[in-house]
């Protein structure tokens, strides 16, 4: 290993299937980063894409492994180098010049207390909803943007790699509150970030949003979420509520959204393979049904 870098942060953003802006996106964050790894889960190289990039070093997994496998391998390589903070981010999330800058910054701030093991910036949806500019404690934050000191994501055994996808930045800092650490939001810093593609549509005078997913995210939503609830008890929400959003997503999708059998259906196949104890790709599991309902390429979000 080489030597501890204490004051210096690395950065790590899984791909699938990169376009350009995704590489823009990139651009603004990783010059303020001492070093970035891009891992790419795509079926094809994408390494052209970075054709004058410094600082940044590209992986080629050449399989769709999942965020957390993605996630976990920038951050194994973040230690084998020395680094003690990472960056996780999203390939559709990116900062302004100024927040990216007060978020380091911050955070690195922040992190001197060994109790933290994540700061994370502010981002789109949670915008209205935060009343205060000063840093408070938060349960969970989403994975994209968070600085992540890695002895503690070491300590705890990294993402849940067998969700591939969706809950997993819940399941992480669930873990992280089991061991007594604090997960921090700082709302003076923005990130741009959207959750899935957004719809809204006027419904008896009411505007109403859906987050729009691609089908498969409802299976990975549905599994992954009853997982915790069965292995976290003291942190889940109460029954009632759990099926009170479960209900929510499902009139939403009905009322609002494209593909609706689709979702509803894996759904439920979400919820067999929960009793079923059956984890990983939607796609491994299920290679005939995704065939037949032609479930294509999306974002890992």
């Amino acid at each position: 290993m080489s030597s501890f870098k204490s004051d210096a942060v690395a950065g790590v953003v899984v791909w699938y299937c990169p376009k350009k802006s995704y590489v823009d996106n990139l651009k603004t964050y990783s010059k303020h980063l001492d070093h970035t790894w891009v891992i790419d889960n795509s079926p094809s190289d994408n390494f052209h894409l970075l054709d004058g990039l410094g600082s940044v070093t590209y992986f080629f997994v050449g399989r769709n492994s999942g965020v957390a496998n993605g996630m976990n391998e920038g951050c194994s390589r973040a230690i084998q180098k020395g680094y003690q903070y990472i960056l996780t981010m999203d390939q559709d999330s990116f900062f302004d010049e100024n927040d990216i800058d007060r978020h380091l910054k911050m955070g690195l701030k922040v992190m001197i207390n060994n109790e933290i093991a994540v700061v994370s910036p502010t981002f789109t949806c949670h915008v209205a909803s935060i009343s205060s500019s000063d840093l408070f404690e938060a349960k969970s934050s989403i994975t994209s943007g968070s600085i992540i000191r890695l002895s503690t994501w070491r300590l705890i055994g990294g993402l849940e790699g067998k969700f591939f996808m969706d809950q997993i930045d819940h399941e992480f800092c669930i873990r992280l509150r089991r061991e007594k650490y604090k997960i921090i939001v700082n709302p003076k810093v923005y990130m741009h970030h959207s959750i899935g593609n957004p719809i809204t549509k006027k419904i008896f005078g009411r505007e109403i949003t859906s987050y729009n997913h691609y089908p498969g995210q409802r299976y990975y939503y549905i599994r992954n979420s009853l997982y915790i609830r069965r292995h976290y008890p003291e942190f889940r929400k109460q029954l009632f509520l759990y099926l009170c959003d479960i209900r929510d997503h499902c009139i939403k999708t009905i009322l609002i959204e494209k593909e609706v059998g689709k979702k509803l259906f894996l759904m439920v196949l979400g919820f067999i393979d929960f009793l079923l104890n059956r984890y990983g790709r939607l796609e491994d599991n299920h290679p005939n049904i995704c065939r037949i309902m032609r479930l294509g390429r999306r974002k890992n979000n």
